[in-house]
């Protein structure tokens, strides 16, 4: 009987207290009370500021349609696939500006400039530069690099049908499926080997905007003098652009953490998800998370990935909200449970305390699932400062804030 006293004082204490000053010798840390006290003091400045949720408001989480494949990992260079089939927003085309004003900065680069990483499972890779740069091999004869590199490597894979020596169908673009882009290289004519000579930077092009770009390094080094050719440092060689893919029938999904009860930004999380699920057959069932950003600062759980690791930042910083750190999207695939993104698990951990963020029909969310072409707020700007139909949105499900 005395540790349900002790609940009922609790339970009566003002919303500002969490369950932890009841702590005494007889107290038991319940962290499943503890989880549902934040969700609840959340419920209420939640309804406190946007009103009662509509009966049938179920926040954006439907069904992803399925669509037939006959296989997942493969490149495809047909750009009616791209559009007609994977419901894919395709990247606009390289303009003759981007492409030298991305040649001159890898060009004039200083040479102590890092390459930076990037972890994309489906992506673009876009044809940028073919390198006209004459070098010598071991018979001083001229050696054009950029002629010499017959394809691409991504990570370990072939590329196929892309390569710097050809103008590229699709202008010069290709699609990957199920690939890494853990490291990039190209493939050497000249003595037959893979190389892995290569820059990855992040450019702001004006009137563009900041893209990643990977430049190579033309190098030999076969056994006979015409198979050597010593790398110049400067990678202009072959320069290509990397897009991560994002499927226009996914979900963007954007979280609070509930580690405050009066910042809505809806940002502590945000990511977009793709699912191929078939509800008879799963021989070919995948999913495409792109992590985009991560405005919170505890600990939190995206399919069993916590998003600061997997931005490679401290679990305090934020990341692409305007007040942090700035970093590529980050991609990973899973295996989905259903068709529905809202069965994506996503937990928090904060004082020792982990909760599932959910979004229950007709009550108070804290996730939101909208399309991905709806940008996210920025660090403390709450989500009806840049949606002004937000609440009508709560009250209605017919009246997305974002049109």
């Amino acid at each position: 009987m005395k540790k349900l006293k002790l609940f009922a004082a609790c339970g009566a204490a003002t919303l500002g207290l969490t369950f932890t000053s009841c702590n005494n010798d007889d107290y038991k840390f319940d962290p499943n009370y503890e989880a549902e006290l934040k969700k609840s003091q959340f419920d209420v400045a939640f309804t406190q500021r946007y009103g009662e949720v509509g009966a049938n408001q179920n926040w954006g989480f439907d069904n992803i349609p399925c669509i037939e494949t006959q296989e997942t990992r493969a490149s495809f260079p047909n750009s009616n696939e791209w559009e007609n089939i994977y419901k894919l927003n395709v990247p606009k085309a390289i303009t003759q500006f981007e492409a030298d004003y991305v040649y001159n900065y890898f060009k004039n680069i200083e040479s102590n400039v890092r390459s930076i990483d990037l972890h994309y499972t489906d992506f673009f890779v876009q044809h940028v530069w073919k390198g006209t740069e004459a070098y010598k091999d071991g018979y001083n004869q001229d050696v054009i690099g950029g002629d010499q590199m017959d394809y691409i490597i991504l990570d370990e894979d072939h590329g196929y049908n892309f390569n710097s020596t050809t103008n590229l169908t699709n202008d010069g673009s290709m699609y990957v499926m199920d690939g890494s882009t853990k490291k990039f290289g190209y493939h050497n004519s000249r003595d037959s080997k893979n190389h892995y000579e290569y820059l990855c930077l992040a450019i702001d092009v004006p009137g563009i905007g900041v893209g990643y770009y990977v430049g190579f390094d033309f190098y030999a080094n076969g056994e006979e003098k015409n198979m050597q050719v010593e790398c110049d440092g400067i990678y202009t060689d072959w320069i290509v652009k990397i897009v991560p893919g994002q499927y226009g029938n996914a979900k963007r999904i954007m979280c609070e953490d509930l580690g405050t009860t009066d910042d809505f930004d809806f940002n502590d999380v945000v990511f977009d998800v793709y699912i191929n699920y078939n509800e008879y057959w799963h021989g070919n069932d995948f999913g495409v998370i792109t992590l985009r950003a991560a405005g919170g600062t505890i600990p939190l759980y995206v399919d069993g990935k916590e998003v600061h690791e997997m931005f490679g930042v401290s679990t305090g910083t934020m990341v692409n909200t305007g007040a942090g750190a700035e970093r590529p999207a980050v991609q990973w695939r899973f295996t989905p449970k259903s068709a529905n993104p809202n069965d994506v698990e996503i937990k928090v951990v904060k004082d020792a305390v982990t909760y599932t963020l959910s979004a229950p029909t007709g009550k108070v969310p804290y996730k939101i699932a909208v399309p991905v072409t709806v940008d996210w707020t920025e660090e403390r700007q709450q989500i009806e400062e840049k949606y002004p139909a937000f609440k009508e949105w709560v009250k209605d499900a017919n009246k997305p804030f974002w049109k």
